[in-house]
């Protein structure tokens, strides 16, 4: 979960149809707000980074939001979540997974993002590929809650190899959403 920094830094505004389904995670307490980039999975399934959910408690508010930027958002609230249950703080990158329990179905016109095909799986030989990678991140001006996409080489980095990242300034989601 970020306060300041986060997902996509830079990139294009992202207005296409089928990315719909990549949505805006709003958490909201009494004396801070946090955001996550999710995607849907299914019609009241959402899959984020469990260090995204860590910080939910009973006084958090959590909503998602579907749309391409927050001002014309349609918002719905969470009934619940799951996180892995081999996800450890100290080491964020096993297991960072979370799933989010919307409390109705996601709108019509969204359709989730199915399972990736095993035989599509990204592994070790994908590094240097180009991905295209599609989040709520930071713009030039430091502000969030636009929908935006870049594209990108997948790589590890030498100082952590256990995350791909991209090598550029303005790169995509150093395993945080």
């Amino acid at each position: 979960m970020h306060r300041r920094r986060s997902s996509i830094l830079g990139g294009q505004p992202d207005t296409r149809p089928e990315h719909q389904a990549i949505v805006y995670l709003m958490l909201e307490r009494l004396l801070d707000r946090a955001f996550c980039t999710g995607t849907l999975i299914s019609p009241r399934v959402v899959l984020t980074a469990a260090h995204c959910c860590r910080e939910i408690s009973g006084s958090t508010i959590v909503s998602v939001g579907f749309g391409e930027g927050v001002e014309s958002m349609a918002w719905l609230p969470v009934s619940g979540y799951v996180i892995h249950p081999q996800y450890r703080k100290i080491d964020r990158n096993d297991n960072d997974v979370c799933l989010i329990l919307l409390a109705e179905e996601s709108p019509a016109d969204v359709v989730p993002i199915p399972h990736l095909p095993s035989d599509l799986e990204i592994t070790g030989q994908n590094i240097g590929d180009e991905l295209e990678f599609v989040g709520f991140g930071l713009d030039e001006s430091d502000r969030t809650g636009r929908r935006r996409s870049m594209t990108n080489r997948l790589y590890l980095p030498r100082s952590a190899p256990r995350r791909a990242v991209s090598r550029r300034q303005r790169r995509a989601c150093p395993g945080r959403s």
